[in-house]
């Protein structure tokens, strides 16, 4: 399942970072990846100002939503 990616950054502002494969996401938190880490395992972090948060969202197969955050800590 694709997931669409956005930062949340502490100035306030909105960053549309991508679509993500929720299996590569999964395969990372997998290997002990977290927050922080996991973040920059995902994403390269050509913002200015750090996020407070990523939030991914997209459908499974059977059109259910689907939101998952990962704090910047």
């Amino acid at each position: 399942m694709k997931l669409s990616a956005c930062a949340y950054l502490v100035n306030g502002d909105m960053l549309d970072v991508g679509v993500y494969n929720q299996a590569s996401l999964h395969k990372l938190q997998s290997e002990g990846y977290s927050g922080r880490h996991l973040i920059h395992a995902l994403i390269t972090d050509d913002w200015g100002a750090p996020p407070r948060f990523v939030k991914f969202t997209g459908k499974d197969d059977n059109g259910v939503p689907v939101e998952i955050v990962i704090p910047y800590d």
